[in-house]
């Protein structure tokens, strides 16, 4: 009866599947174990061995850099590195993918044109761009503007020059056309003169300017009250007010005065305060010897 029950007991015990023939856990690479991606950008990671990636249990060490979903799928965040990592569900096989996370190159100039007078500076901003020191800087004109490793534009002269941002690789760029124009001044000695019918006043102009032309032309608004040459002397011709102009050749630039013609009371000859008082007092004393007169000739009627 022992015999039969050992023997029994040995056919059951060969017949169940062991240890030695149980299902072997998978094992399993990624496709990658290194890989770059640009701020911005996804990029998938794919598991080889595994019949349903969704099987397995994905992470990212740093996720502010990279995060990775239940499908591989990684998306930069932030420049910097991380390791996603892909674990069967039980934790026993896992693989993993260094992850370098670069700035997106992809860029724009806050502006394409602009106008800068001579001796200005304007700074062009780089949109898109973690550091703008990472860009090189040129001008395709220096004699007219410059531009330092920082976006900082100089206008040197009159003219036009194409200021140009590139990546490092030169793989983008971004462009800004400036145009450089003349910073001129123009003021005059006086704003507002008064003048004696016949008489005259020289108007000084002063210029201030980064271009060569600096030719000046005089306007009157009322030539019937002063005129004014080309140099800017003024004649008061009648009672009454003008204003005098005058403009640069190119008409950018402009400056006024108000002339203010009186009519002449007296013809002094030497100029001084008691010429002036005599004849005022033989003038009055003429008109009331005239009065007189008339006077004594409606008595006498």
């Amino acid at each position: 009866m022992k015999k039969i029950f050992l023997f029994t007991l040995l056919i059951i015990l060969f017949s169940c599947p062991t240890l030695a023939n149980a299902a072997p856990i998978p094992t399993f690479t990624l496709n990658k174990t290194t890989t770059s991606i640009k701020v911005g950008e996804t990029e998938v990671l794919v598991a080889i061995g595994i019949t349903y990636v969704g099987n397995l249990v994905w992470s990212s060490s740093n996720t502010s850099v990279a995060t990775v979903d239940d499908f591989g799928h990684v998306t930069a965040i932030s420049v910097g590195a991380t390791t996603i990592t892909a674990s069967t569900i039980n934790g026993e096989n896992n693989a993993a993918c260094e992850v370098n996370v670069e700035p997106n190159s992809t860029f724009t100039l806050n502006k394409t044109t602009t106008s800068i007078k001579v001796g200005e500076t304007e700074v062009l901003v780089a949109i898109g761009i973690t550091y703008v020191g990472n860009l090189v800087w040129s001008s395709s004109n220096t004699s007219v503007a410059t531009v330092d490793d920082f976006g900082h534009v100089t206008a040197i002269s009159v003219g036009a020059a194409t200021i140009t941002a590139s990546t490092i690789n030169g793989e983008h760029t971004a462009t800004c056309m400036v145009n450089v124009e003349p910073n001129s001044t123009l003021t005059l000695n006086k704003t507002t003169i008064n003048l004696q019918i016949g008489n005259t006043e020289q108007l000084n102009a002063t210029v201030t300017s980064s271009d060569s032309n600096t030719n000046l032309i005089w306007s009157s608004s009322n030539t019937d009250v002063a005129t004014v040459s080309s140099s800017g002397l003024v004649s008061g011709i009648k009672f009454g007010t003008t204003t005098i102009t005058v403009t640069t050749e190119d008409g950018n630039y402009t400056a006024t005065c108000a002339v203010n013609v009186s009519n002449r009371l007296v013809n002094t000859n030497d100029g001084n305060s008691s010429g002036g008082c005599n004849a005022l007092f033989y003038g009055m004393l003429g008109c009331a010897l005239a009065l007189k007169s008339i006077l004594n000739l409606k008595k006498s009627k």
